[in-house]
């Protein structure tokens, strides 16, 4: 997609989320302008606890982006003064044609990637639920290409995707595999005036393992494992000879069971959810696929391992952020902690279950162990919360409404540099990061940083609310009336679209200042802590 052509680093050049939500549903409503039927749009909602090893491969991988683009820009970013965009502008830099595909990218893209967006996937699910895809839209409790081959298997169609694992599932005589960055828009004849046509190649699995004269594309794939020496052509010549000898000669049975495993039928993922539902109420099970993988991924963890001695993972997104300093999720951690002590009450987790972050620490992703709080403590917690919240019941209107949540953003990460006992950001710092002006220095950037974990958070917080709405469990909850009002008050938390990026301006920055001041001074409120160690949820 389009990215701002004003910008002078690659941090403004990256499309906001209100862009992003507006060029996907566009992408797909052109590939159906192209003959194509979109029947389902699946989001992976629970990974299994061997991938946890992937995962944080993953996030490493993106770390590593990060302290090379620092390194690249140790002093900071040179940044012009970029008007806001009309609602046109922002309408024409979303727009997105399959023609684009190969368009010339950013500069600062090519010499110096970025991570993608913090909260992507989120924010395409918002633009996604608010459009005509809403119905086919789903995050579902697994792993999403097993979705899609089993539902391509049913109905002889395609798999459209980046993930080349789907070429080892099982999609049926017919089903097929297309890669995204595989389709090209052509004109059949030198014709200006002829109708483009959508062109792909299509990968179909079962046809392949025919003219390879193997059993199945699994079968080499697992050679290729298990085998990452050979060439092509020796794995393929095992992969044959393997099957002659009934394909269990000198193999590892335990190690064969588990590569297969990965590719199982998806409605085992099915029943087992449906089991763990029937501790849900309907109301939570009805809403399940509107919530963000992540907050997902956690609940199901709660339901799931409850009854074993396994760890609750959550893997936070990477932020753009100052690799060299604290975490930039470490002001917004009492907030987490808080939503993850509500799901753990409600949901009845015992106390053997032991939950986790993982985010960075230093230059590496490592798990933080998070002790979750008390009915008593939660609801100490959200005493202190309201009164930092109080601005926002007070607000009117929608301008009002999401000045009030930035500001918010502002004030938790103030009060971490508070009470963690280091010096404030100064005015210039917090225009910079939060405002359209100026240079980016890494102290602005990492604020921003922080103001987007804070609204993150905020926003799991308000997706726990209503997973344990209805809970049996929740009846305790629903007796502390600051936890009540909390709940109403996040469900006005407006989408990612509209609040990120942040957007204060000079006068809002000043009033700001000012309220942190006051509630400095007339707080009884105790220290928190950095998120270095083990946490629980402070008052």
């Amino acid at each position: 997609m389009a990215v701002n052509s004003n910008a002078t680093n690659a941090i403004d050049a990256q499309p906001s989320y209100n862009e992003i939500g507006k060029t996907v549903p566009q992408y797909l409503k052109e590939l159906e302008a192209y003959g194509l039927f979109i029947e389902r749009l699946y989001f992976d909602g629970y990974l299994p606890a061997h991938k946890r090893e992937i995962r944080l491969q993953r996030l490493d991988a993106y770390l590593r982006q990060l302290i090379v683009f620092q390194a690249a820009h140790n002093k900071g970013l040179e940044s012009k003064a970029i008007p806001e965009r009309s609602e046109a502008q922002a309408d024409k830099a979303a727009s997105f044609s399959l023609l684009d595909v190969s368009s010339t990218k950013s500069p600062y893209h090519r010499s110096t990637p970025l991570p993608a967006p913090s909260f992507l996937v989120p924010a395409v699910l918002d633009a996604l639920r608010s459009s005509p895809f809403a119905a086919r839209t789903e995050v579902i409790p697994g792993e999403a290409d097993t979705f899609c081959a089993a539902l391509v298997k049913k109905s002889s169609g395609l798999v459209l995707t980046s993930d080349s694992d789907l070429l080892v599932h099982d999609v049926g005589p017919r089903g097929g595999v297309i890669f995204f960055d595989q389709l090209d828009v052509q004109r059949p004849d030198a014709d200006d005036s002829a109708h483009l046509i959508l062109y792909a190649n299509v990968f179909r699995p079962q046809e392949i393992a025919r003219r390879l004269q193997i059993q199945s594309i699994m079968a080499l794939a697992f050679e290729m494992v298990i085998d990452l020496q050979s060439s092509f052509q020796q794995v393929l010549n095992c992969t044959r000879n393997r099957a002659v000898s009934n394909g269990r000669k000198s193999i590892d049975i335990e190690a064969h069971e588990q590569f297969v495993k990965e590719f199982a039928d998806p409605y085992t993922s099915i029943r087992i959810f449906n089991n763990l539902g029937a501790r849900c109420s309907a109301a939570s099970k009805e809403l399940w696929p509107l919530l963000d993988p992540r907050v997902s991924e956690m609940v199901l963890q709660c339901l799931h391992d409850s009854n074993s001695s396994d760890d609750i993972n959550v893997f936070l997104s990477t932020l753009i952020e100052d690799t060299s300093r604290v975490s930039a999720w470490a002001p917004s951690f009492n907030i987490r902690c808080f939503a993850y002590s509500v799901l753990a009450i409600a949901l009845g987790v015992p106390d053997k279950v032991r939950l986790s972050e993982y985010v960075r620490k230093g230059l590496r992703t490592v798990a933080n162990k998070v002790t979750r709080g008390t009915l008593e403590q939660c609801s100490e917690f959200a005493d202190t919360l309201l009164r930092r919240l109080g601005h926002i019941d007070r607000s009117s209107s929608e301008n009002e409404l999401l000045t009030g949540w930035q500001s918010f953003a502002l004030h938790e990460a103030l009060h971490w540099y508070h009470d963690t006992g280091r010096a404030l950001p100064d005015r210039g710092t917090i225009g910079d990061g939060l405002g359209r002006a100026g240079s980016r220095s890494w102290d602005a950037i990492h604020l921003h940083a922080q103001c987007e974990g804070v609204m993150y958070s905020l926003r799991m917080l308000q997706q726990v609310f209503k997973v344990v709405s209805g809970r049996s469990q929740s009846i305790h909850l629903s007796r502390s009336k600051p936890i009540g009002k909390c709940q109403s008050l996040t469900e006005r938390l407006p989408s990612l679209a509209q609040i990120l990026p942040f957007s204060l301006n000079t006068s809002s920055v000043n009033q700001s200042l000012e309220a942190f001041r006051e509630s400095r001074e007339a707080s009884d409120i105790g220290k928190s802590e950095p998120v270095n160690g083990n946490g629980a949820i402070k008052r």
